[in-house]
């Protein structure tokens, strides 16, 4: 089974917020789809985070690096 996932769901596993146990364990197993887009959204986020002083160059850079190494298969929308 596949599911699309959306940034504010992969925000909230990367940056380990309250909701990251609940989200692993519901997709546990499932494949995960999301528009190729959503690199541009999360560069976004992050940058919005930096800019309101809740991250730092260094953590932004390993967000992203964390971002890249997960399971999610990116889908071109036309």
């Amino acid at each position: 089974m596949e599911i699309i996932v959306d940034a504010s769901t992969l925000i909230c596993v990367i940056l380990n917020e309250p909701e990251k146990k609940r989200i692993i364990s519901l997709t546990e197993g499932i494949y995960l789809v999301s528009p190729e887009m959503i690199s541009f959204e999360i560069g976004n986020a992050l940058s919005r985070m930096y800019k309101r002083h809740r991250l730092n160059e260094e953590q932004i850079v390993k967000s992203y690096k964390l971002f890249e190494s997960l399971p999610v298969r990116l889908v071109k929308v036309i």
